[in-house]
């Protein structure tokens, strides 16, 4: 398996003993010898060292070496393959080396790789400094990707990206190698680079006018959502510490936030100012004078709503804390764009919990006994918001008589057949019903819980 060549093994001491560096030779050679993949495996790492008793993990230093010059040769030609991913994620799997074990074989790959494209001369200083910070955002790092292969991938966009700077131009071929590597690692580039990859497929289009007809550019993704906003990132070790009753913990890890506050202590940076825009399927948030900051869909694995704003998390890891104009707009949005659902008449995004009857009879003994009896629910709802027992947001799906609730995999479905009454107070609905317990629901703005509330009432189809 590769242009490389047999060892020999050591011979024998006077007494006949083998020496132990011989079980290294031979697992050397049963990959090195290989033809295919299914002719060596984990199982002869396993099977070596039983045999002869050794413990082969103290050869880490030459397993790595092994792994390097696969990788070496496989760059060799520019062009790193998906058969040559699957060698290479086949020989680390062999060789018991994890992503920790291999990130410094990566990174030396990786600088061997866009060597040449970063030491050209027709690289300006901002077209350096862009290619860094690309390089950056996509992540280079083995541990910060799904596989410890998957960083090859982002290397290759990066290399595109090089090249695309130094000739100015994007051809078709270039333009589905970075789609592919794109789709492939669940990322987008910056949308400076995405500007810079349109004029540069332009330039091409424009010098090959002659033999290629010019496609009409496709649309941008229109926003859905749009706010003013300001975001800075966060350190998630001192958020944690803000949490620091079990009590806390356990509502940080349902999502019940909405009554705590994200202190300054847990922030970095400088604060960017500027707007966030939520589409189907990303939100960008433009600062001023800075390359906007992309993310899509995918790569946003969470989104809680503080009493100050808005803390998603990014599958890479990151987490940001955003403050806008419509905390709660933006939450609903970003949720809607995590679950590839568009909010419609019998759908909605928010929280909920039973209400049983002795905690409904109090809070209705709660209201001052001036308050006229048909104004008494609503008034009551306002004391019913603070209390315990929240889950985290979740999906709401009114279908005829049956209202769904989904949250994290729990689904359960809740009669509507039988309503006494339906009352909403801002973000805040009461589902009160005859033959059951009732429920409480809260809604990130007071428009859906005005449209779930009409909807219960009159039916989704009539809900405007």
């Amino acid at each position: 398996m590769g242009p490389f060549d047999l060892l020999h093994p050591l011979p024998a001491d006077r007494r006949g003993r083998e020496p132990e560096a011989n079980a290294w030779i031979e697992l050397h050679n049963v990959v090195v010898a290989a033809e295919r993949l299914d002719e060596f495996g984990p199982e002869d790492y396993d099977r070596i060292g039983r045999q002869r008793r050794v413990d082969l993990g103290a050869y880490e230093g030459k397993r790595i070496e092994l792994y390097q010059r696969f990788l070496d040769w496989t760059l060799e030609d520019g062009d790193f393959s998906e058969a040559n991913r699957t060698l290479l994620a086949h020989i680390a799997e062999t060789l018991h080396l994890g992503p920790g074990l291999l990130r410094d074989s990566h990174e030396r790959a990786f600088g061997t790789v866009v060597h040449h494209a970063l030491a050209d001369d027709c690289l300006s200083v901002d077209e350096r400094l862009l290619l860094y910070k690309l390089q950056h955002t996509l992540g280079l790092d083995p541990d910060l990707a799904s596989g410890a292969y998957e960083v090859m991938a982002r290397q290759r966009l990066l290399v595109t990206v090089a090249r695309v700077l130094c000739d100015g131009k994007l051809s078709p071929e270039e333009a589905d190698e970075v789609a592919r590597a794109q789709a492939q690692i669940g990322v987008n580039v910056p949308q400076r680079v995405a500007d810079m990859l349109d004029e540069a497929a332009a330039r091409w289009h424009t010098h090959h006018a002659a033999s290629l007809p010019t496609p009409a550019a496709e649309p941008r993704p229109r926003a859905r959502f749009t706010t003013a906003g300001r975001w800075r990132e966060v350190v998630f070790a001192r958020l944690l510490k803000v949490f620091g009753t079990p009590e806390d913990l356990d509502a940080f890890a349902r999502g019940d936030t909405f009554h705590y506050r994200v202190p300054a202590v847990a922030l970095r940076g400088i604060r960017a100012v500027g707007r966030a825009d939520v589409t189907r399927d990303r939100i960008v948030l433009d600062a001023k004078a800075e390359a906007p900051k992309v993310f899509i869909a995918a790569t946003v694995s969470r989104a809680l709503r503080f009493n100050n704003g808005v803390l998603m998390h990014c599958a890479d890891g990151r987490v940001l804390f955003i403050e806008s104009d419509d905390d709660a707009g933006l939450h609903g949005a970003i949720e809607q764009m995590i679950s590839g659902r568009d909010q419609g008449q019998s759908s909605w995004a928010g929280r909920w919990r039973p209400l049983f009857a002795p905690e409904r009879d109090v809070a209705l003994q709660n209201v001052p006994r001036r308050v006229p009896s048909h104004e008494r629910p609503v008034a009551a709802l306002g004391k019913l918001l603070r209390t315990g027992g929240w889950g985290g947001i979740g999906d709401l799906h009114l279908s005829g008589d049956t209202l769904t609730l989904r949250h994290k995999g729990d689904t359960r479905e809740v009669t509507v057949r039988n309503l006494r009454g339906v009352h909403h107070h801002r973000r805040l609905v009461w589902i009160d019903r005859r033959s059951a317990h009732d429920w409480l629901v809260e809604f990130t703005t007071d428009a859906d819980a005005q449209s779930f509330a009409n909807a219960l009432l009159t039916g989704p189809e009539n809900d405007g």
